[in-house]
C-alpha cells in the first residue's frame, strides 16, 4: 500500500494501526550494524583469525561481544570448517603440471585406463599435526586463502 515503508509487511498497519517498530520478545542485539561489518570484513581478510582475537579487535572499538560472533558469521554465510590441504608446490613444479596437462589433454580415455596411479600417505610417529579451523563462504574450499600448504618432509613422520 501507498506510503508504507517496503520493509514492511503488508499485514502490518492494519493489524497494529502503526508502521513503528514494535518491542520484540528476547534480548535485543549488543552489535551494530557498523561492528557487524568490521566483524565480517576481519574473517574475510584473514580467515583464520579466532573469535578470541575477534573479541579483542571488537573490544578496541568499545564493543563487548560473546558468543553471538558465530551466530553473525552463520548469518553472514561465514561457517567454521576445517580447512583444505595441499602441497606445496615450487613455480618449477606449477609450470611442469601445467605443460603435462596441456600436452594429455586430447589422450583417448583408452590410455588413461591402463595407467596404474599410486598416492602417498604420511603417518605421524609422535602425535598428530596441529588441527587448524577457518572461516569461509560455501563453494570457497579452494581458495588461496582458505588452504593450508603442507610440504613433503619433516621431522617424527614416515610417507608411504
Amino acid at each position: 500500500s501507498f506510503g508504507t515503508p517496503a520493509n514492511h509487511s503488508e499485514s502490518h498497519y492494519p493489524q497494529h494501526g502503526t508502521v513503528v517498530n514494535l518491542p520484540r520478545s528476547g534480548r535485543p542485539t549488543k552489535i551494530t550494524p557498523r561492528a557487524q561489518h568490521r566483524l565480517i570484513q576481519e574473517f574475510t581478510k584473514d580467515p583464520t583469525t579466532t573469535s578470541k582475537e575477534l573479541q579483542a579487535s571488537l573490544a578496541s572499538v568499545n564493543v563487548s561481544v560473546h558468543d553471538s560472533i558465530r551466530k553473525r558469521l552463520d548469518k553472514n554465510g561465514l561457517h567454521g570448517r576445517v580447512p583444505r590441504q595441499k602441497t606445496l608446490l615450487s613455480k618449477k613444479n606449477i609450470k611442469a603440471h601445467i605443460i603435462f596437462a596441456r600436452k594429455h589433454l586430447d589422450d583417448p580415455q583408452g590410455i588413461w585406463e591402463n595407467t596404474l596411479w599410486t598416492d602417498e600417505t604420511k603417518v605421524e610417529l609422535f602425535g598428530r599435526c596441529v588441527s587448524h579451523y577457518i572461516w569461509r563462504k560455501s563453494n570457497s574450499a579452494f581458495q588461496k586463502k582458505n588452504i593450508i600448504q603442507t610440504v613433503k618432509y619433516g621431522d617424527g613422520s614416515v610417507m608411504v
